[in-house]
């Protein structure tokens, strides 16, 4: 079974959302017996799938991109004489 243009439609509005089933389905006037059904469909649950690994994928790259910049920014931090910053760092060498 391939997809409707409606159920594209509740994908789009799902990962736009953030994952909030509920409002979507409100939006869209979608029963939960009918999304439950829905989900059931092997074309359905597979469009869902790939594309929670594509969001997964980007969210890898961006990771990866910023990586070493987070990892620099963190050490700084750390090194910070700003004693709220550091505040951590202190106390875990008061524990010593």
């Amino acid at each position: 079974m391939s997809l409707t243009k409606k159920q594209l439609e509740i994908i789009d509005d799902l990962f736009e959302s953030g994952g909030d089933e509920t409002s979507v389905l409100q939006k869209h006037n979608i029963p939960r017996k009918v999304w439950a059904k829905w989900l059931a469909d092997k074309d359905f649950a597979d469009e869902i799938a790939a594309r929670v690994e594509a969001s997964k994928r980007q969210s890898r790259i961006i990771l990866s991109k910023y990586l070493s910049v987070a990892a620099v920014k963190l050490v700084q931090l750390c090194n910070s004489e700003n004693q709220e910053t550091s505040r951590t760092r202190r106390r875990n060498k008061s524990l010593k």
